[in-house]
């Protein structure tokens, strides 16, 4: 895992200033790859190239990046992995390519100057990346499907530079013109924890959305167009011939064991999260091939004691140690909430200009140092099936919603203008309705539900700011994009819930935030639930593969683990990520968050409704107070204008 940085000059002109500015963007990244840094300037100027190396595939080389092909006609800085770059090194071989190293940014640099952009089909990975054509003067950004790397930029429509990298804070650094806060943003982020996809929290600076690519020549428009998207169709005709459930565990162990296998680095030592959660316990039980081969796990523990919901069940340590022994895993802990974690705070705080500022950043951020204090470079993560598959409460009740409006369209219609109604929602739980009420979010025309990551409620926004800005941020999470209009026909609910999830919410809140948090301490996350063919599956999978007979959450991947591990592993309440550290009293305490708001330029000069500081401070509600203290931080620091 890498970092990468650039400047274009879109006018064909030479970068004004071009090597001191793509070093010091370089520099500000090498926490991204500590292990070696370099640039590159193209022979006419108009092109400059930075790249830091986190060193994971073939780390002992020492060949020179950004990587030129020979000839010097191609270079490429990159960021990621290509995770079957072997076969496809194999194929290129049989081709008449010979390959200097083992990397996987060789192959990707020779399978795109022979094949073109038509290569990245082939290709599973993660990856943001710059690709310069030097004879045809051209530039080509690129962003992996499922959106795990990040690519972010500046236009200079002054000077004609286009300004990109892996991270915001080294554009702000070397940006000619002053960046104000874009105002959407900003509330879509406090009611969602991060700004709208291919968004950030500044006018001035974008992100290119996962799956596309732009491609940048001398005096021709700069277009961001999509290259790749996900089919989840091409598992309908399985699904559709009602497999048993016992096929169904076998179409996804297949998969997954091959997303797995592929994800695992052959030439460093790695490490799997493991809480008591079935999701980490199956990575565990792939990744270790059932306990053949020795990995080590981690277990991050955020509250005073172990969490436990029922005392019939295993706490989440001791489910942890249970997996543990099981597959026979070098099992660490480490906790997150003390106050070590108070600087921690302040950093994450003072970088939420890409627009993530939700809660579990600092969490993963202090698992990243753990993990780094152990030498270890690469952490095997789960995110994903608890968004693709039904993971939460909230899914199973949305559903079952859905089935009494498939059942009797006229009581759900009657139920849900009683449940919009003041007062409404009491009465139904007072008539013993409760399971009628109807959320105001849940809509079918247009499709829109309110995602799991959602923060501050629209009641709460709309006494804070704008409200315009509310109405208008609803579009961003739990939507679908148009692109996938064509198969929502043949989707249940569930489908298109875990589609929406896939497209918008694993790539630009997820996804960002473990890249933030992880890549802060040298450490690159793999996601072998995201492989692409493994999200298609489960999107396609129909609501009786989520939720069985409806009374469970992700059905499929308990009754694997129930098969696989141990029934009582399989069937413990969900858990979830744990408590922020700065929920933890002490920690609390040593924020100063109170001041912090009172003091801040924010509330003066962004269009908060009257009276909203005071509430705020008044507030005992930690996400109010969590969001806009990032929020703050933030601003503060751009005005300050010091990003190294």
């Amino acid at each position: 895992m890498c970092g990468i940085a650039g400047i274009f000059n879109t006018r064909g002109k030479p970068i004004d200033n071009a090597q001191e500015r793509i070093s010091r963007m370089t520099r500000m990244l090498i926490h991204r790859g500590p292990d070696s840094h370099d640039t590159y300037l193209s022979p006419d100027g108009i092109c400059a190239l930075g790249y830091t190396r986190l060193a994971i595939v073939d780390p002992t080389n020492r060949i020179a990046q950004p990587l030129k092909t020979p000839n010097g006609e191609a270079v490429i800085s990159f960021n990621g992995e290509i995770y079957n770059y072997l076969e496809v090194r194999e194929r290129l071989i049989r081709k008449g390519v010979s390959f200097r190293t083992r990397m996987d940014t060789e192959v990707l640099l020779e399978g795109l100057y022979r094949e073109g952009e038509q290569f990245l089909q082939d290709l599973d990975g993660m990856w943001a990346f710059a690709y310069y054509d030097v004879p045809k003067k051209t530039l080509l950004l690129s962003r992996d499907l499922m959106g795990e790397r990040h690519i972010f930029y500046h236009i200079d429509r002054e000077t004609g530079e286009f300004i990109f990298a892996s991270e915001v804070a080294p554009i702000l650094a070397i940006g000619k013109k002053p960046f104000s806060l874009d105002q959407e943003a900003v509330v879509t982020a406090l009611r969602f924890s991060a700004a709208p996809p291919g968004r950030t929290l500044l006018k001035e600076i974008q992100r290119i959305h996962a799956g596309h690519s732009i491609r940048l020549q001398v005096d021709s428009p700069i277009n961001e167009y999509r290259y790749r998207k996900l089919h989840p169709e091409k598992w309908f005709d399985f699904f559709e011939r009602n497999p048993s459930i016992d096929e169904v565990i076998e179409m996804w162990g297949q998969i997954f064991y091959r997303a797995c296998a592929r994800r695992l680095p052959l030439d460093v030592p790695f490490i799997s999260t493991l809480s008591g959660g079935i999701d980490s316990t199956l990575i565990c039980a792939f990744a270790s091939d059932f306990g053949k081969k020795k990995i080590r796990t981690l277990y991050g523990e955020s509250s005073d004691t172990p969490r436990q919901v029922y005392p019939d069940e295993l706490d989440e340590f001791a489910a942890s140690q249970f997996t543990s022994q099981k597959f026979h895993t070098d099992h660490l802990y480490t906790k997150t909430n003390s106050v070590e974690s108070v600087p921690v705070l302040h950093t994450v705080a003072e970088n939420g200009f890409d627009g993530s500022i939700g809660l579990g950043i600092s969490f993963f951020r202090m698992l990243a140092h753990r993990v780094r204090e152990e030498g270890l470079k690469v952490i095997l993560i789960s995110d994903g099936p608890d968004e693709l598959l039904g993971g939460y409460p909230i899914d199973k009740r949305a559903y079952a919603i859905d089935q009494r409006r498939s059942e009797n369209q006229f009581n759900y219609n009657l139920f849900r203008f009683v449940s919009s109604r003041k007062g409404g929602q009491p009465l139904l739980r007072v008539l013993g309705k409760e399971d009628w009420i109807i959320p105001r979010e849940i809509s079918y025309d247009p499709f829109r539900f309110t995602p799991i990551h959602s923060s501050i409620s629209p009641e709460l926004l709309h006494l804070i700011v704008p409200s315009d800005l509310v109405a208008s941020s609803a579009q961003y999470y739990g939507t679908i994009d148009p692109v996938h209009n064509n198969i929502l026909p043949s989707m249940d609910y569930t489908q298109m819930r875990a589609l929406s999830y896939a497209t918008k919410s694993l790539p630009d809140h997820f996804n960002l935030r473990s890249d933030k948090a992880f890549l802060s301490a040298s450490v690159e996350c793999r996601l072998p639930y995201q492989a692409p063919e493994m999200v298609e599956f489960m999107i396609a999978a129909p609501a009786s593969v989520r939720f069985g007979d409806g009374t469970m959450t992700k059905y499929l991947l308990r009754k694997i683990v129930e098969r696989r591990v141990d029934p009582k592993i399989a069937h413990r309440s969900k858990y979830g990520m744990g408590i922020p550290p700065f929920k933890t009293p002490g920690v609390y305490k040593a924020m100063d968050f109170k001041e912090t708001l009172r003091i801040s330029s924010l509330f003066d000069d962004f269009p908060f409704k009257q009276g909203a500081r005071e509430f705020v401070l008044k507030s005992e509600n930690r996400k109010i107070e969590w969001h806009l203290f990032v929020l703050a931080k933030t601003y503060d620091r751009l005005r300050r204008g010091v990003f190294v």
